[in-house]
Formats: structure tokens, C-alpha cells, sequence
């Protein structure tokens, strides 16, 4: 809640297009038609919008997971894990990336389908151009390879050509000085120095390669304990993916809908939604927090919303192999078992910002019990 008042992370939502078209401008131009219109408070309609899509974040795993009848203590490595922030937009491109998969899936209308997901689309692209990475190439990957939907090869084609170019549109028109100074002065009235003390609006200013090198340096450079650091964070993603894709299957419930031949699909999702954000968890972003947690949700979306019968077909046949036998030899190197998957769930998890060691393990679960019990016993030693 704290957050909520943060104007560097509010101003994320408050980038318009008063100085032109730029990206992430979509939800605060409506932001600012409104204040200007109806004089809303554009805060309050921020911390609205985010409390609800993190509700609705909680209600549609929690519902699944009750529905397939999986362990609902589970529920955190999807969402929670990954310190995403609620202020930001994560947790509504994740909500409206349930909405379109789930459209897609029970939408009969051919035609309505393809509206209602390509406009769902040009929104979150243009809300913010990361759901690209961690949406769009599923989306056009179950277009392509779905041999139930009823459309010709080139309208294929085509479908997914328009959601490449929406995202190369956004990169085109990335913004510059001139647009953020437009931004700041169309709000000054509400926020004096919008340019100084939202940090996240400044960006917008930035150039492609010292912003490239300015993510590597803080992802690899900066990492903490040096060398070290740099080994230990591929080997901790390595465990966020070796949990994500066992720990159902570990503690699967007696009427668990889970069968064993939905390990390699879900195995696929992740690896394959691990590729597509590769570029955000190098020289893209910093915020690995962010990544971890557009990388885990979306690919329990997949794995919750789409029919098995399908997701048997999006992948080449291939791939899945190659999937299969990678994970059966870790299996035989790093047997899954209930203590090791409850050991990683209280010692795994990731800084918001870069990769540093000791800010990651105070942010585990052992971390913030073991400082919880801490400041129990000081306070105990200073009473007496």
C-alpha cells in the first residue's frame, strides 16, 4: 500500500499522448481525458485499477487451481514470488492475458474471436510494449498451429504479421525529451515536477543502446558478490523453472485433473516463454522481479485456460521430445521430491531490481520469518 503514493511508480500511468503518440500512452491519455473531462482523480483511478487486477489476479488462479483441484498453497510461485509490483501494470496485462486466452478458447465466432483478440492486443501493446514478449508470440503461436480454427494459411499470416507490426510501431514511436516535457506539462497542474521525480516517465527519453547497456551493466555488471553472483543467478532461475514445472505433479491431490502426460507440456510453456523474454532478462530490463513473475504467470495462463487436446499441437513434436528427455535426465541428476520442492519454495526468489544475493534470501520466505523472529527476540533483549 505504500506504493500506491509512489509518483515514480504512479507515473508509468500517467505517460499520455499530449506530445504525440509514445509508447505505454494508451491508459493515460484515457487517464487524462477523464481528469479533464470529469475531473476523476487520476491517483484514485490508479489505485483502483491496480488494487482490482491483483484481486482479480488472486481470484482467477485461486478459482482454476479450486476447479483442476490442485494444491492452492501453490498459489504464490505463480504470482507472488516474483515481488512484482502492484502500483505498476503487471497484474492487469496479466488479467487481460487470461481474458484473451480465454476468449480465444470459448469464443465460437470465428470473426469475433479474431476482434476481440487482436483489440485486446493493440491494447496491452500499447499499454505497455513488455506484453509483447511474454504474450504475443504465444498468442500467434496458438493462431498458427491451432488445426481446429477454421481460417485460411494467409489470413494466418497476416493475423500475425498486424501483432508484429503493432509492437514495431511502439518501438518506432519510443518517445524522446520533447514528448516526456509535453507529459509533464499536460499534468503540471496536479504534479509540479513529473519529470524530475517520475522516474519511470523519463525513460521514455532514453536512447536504444546506452539503455541496452545501462540494463546489461545492472543485470550482470552490478550483480552483488561478483563472479559468484553471476553463477549463482542462472542457477537460481534454473530452480524457479525446476519448481514451476514439478511441484504440481509432487504434491498432486488424489482427484487432481493432472495426468502424467501434462508434464512436458508444461515444461514446454515455460521453456518456451523463458526464450521469448530472454531479450527482458538481459538488455531489455532490469526488473527481474518484474520478468520472473510475466514468465511464471503467463505460463500458467497456458497450461490453465487451453484444452489439452490443443496444447498437444502448438508445440512441434520435436521440441516436446526434446523437452522430455532434457527433463528426464535432470530428474535422474535432481530427484523431485516433497522435501526438496518445500526446501526451494522457502529459500527461492528474486530482487525487484537486478540480481543481488543477500537481498534475495532476506525476501524468501526463510528470510522474512527468520527477520520476523529476529526483531521478536531484540525487542524481548530490550525489554529485560
Amino acid at each position: 500500500m505504500k506504493e500506491m503514493t509512489d509518483i515514480g511508480l504512479i507515473s508509468e500511468f500517467l505517460v499520455n499522448y499530449q506530445g504525440g503518440f509514445a509508447r505505454r500512452g494508451l491508459l493515460g491519455e484515457i487517464l487524462y481525458w477523464l481528469w479533464q473531462s470529469y475531473s476523476m482523480d487520476p491517483i484514485l483511478i490508479i489505485q483502483s485499477i491496480s488494487i482490482i487486477c491483483f484481486s482479480g489476479v488472486v481470484i482467477f488462479f485461486g478459482y482454476q487451481f479450486l476447479k483442476k483441484r490442485y494444491n492452492w498453497w501453490i498459489l504464490p510461485l505463480g504470482f507472488f514470488l516474483a515481488n512484482g509490483w502492484i502500483i505498476r501494470k503487471d497484474y492487469l496485462m496479466i488479467l487481460i492475458l487470461a481474458a484473451i486466452i480465454y476468449g480465444y478458447i470459448h469464443l465460437k465466432n470465428i470473426y469475433l474471436k479474431l476482434l476481440f483478440v487482436i483489440l485486446l492486443e493493440i491494447v496491452l501493446i500499447f499499454t505497455h510494449e513488455a506484453f509483447f514478449f511474454f504474450g504475443t508470440p504465444f498468442v500467434i503461436l496458438l493462431f498458427l498451429r491451432d488445426k481446429n480454427l477454421d481460417v485460411k494459411i494467409g489470413v494466418r499470416i497476416l493475423f500475425s504479421t498486424l501483432l508484429v507490426l503493432l509492437f514495431l510501431i511502439v518501438c518506432y514511436y519510443k518517445g524522446n525529451n520533447q514528448i516526456v516535457m509535453s507529459i509533464s506539462n499536460s499534468w503540471s497542474p496536479l504534479f509540479s515536477d513529473l519529470v524530475q521525480n517520475g522516474g519511470i516517465l523519463k525513460s521514455l527519453s532514453w536512447e536504444t543502446l546506452p539503455t541496452m547497456k545501462f540494463h546489461f551493466r545492472v543485470n550482470f555488471v552490478e550483480s552483488s558478490f561478483g563472479f559468484i553472483g553471476l553463477i549463482i543467478r542462472p542457477i537460481t532461475l534454473f530452480f524457479v523453472y525446476y519448481l514451476a514445472s514439478r511441484i504440481l505433479f509432487v504434491f498432486r491431490t488424489p482427484h487432481s485433473q493432472l495426468q502424467d502426460n501434462d508434464k512436458p507440456l508444461l515444461a514446454s510453456i515455460l521453456i518456451f516463454q523463458f526464450i521469448m523474454l530472454i531479450p527482458m532478462f538481459t538488455v531489455l530490463s532490469c526488473d527481474t522481479g518484474r520478468v520472473v513473475l510475466y514468465w511464471l504467470s503467463s505460463s500458467f495462463i497456458f497450461f490453465l485456460l487451453i484444452p489439452r487436446e490443443l496444447l498437444k499441437y502448438i508445440f512441434p513434436q520435436y521440441f516436446l521430445r526434446s523437452i522430455t528427455k532434457i527433463d528426464q535426465k535432470i530428474d535422474i541428476l535432481l530427484p523431485p521430491t516433497k522435501g526438496l520442492m518445500a526446501l526451494l519454495v522457502l529459500v527461492i526468489t528474486m530482487t525487484p531490481v537486478g540480481f543481488h544475493i543477500d537481498e534475495a534470501m532476506s525476501r524468501s520466505v526463510f528470510g522474512v520469518v527468520g527477520t520476523f523472529v529476529s526483531n521478536i527476540l531484540r525487542s524481548i533483549m530490550i525489554i529485560f
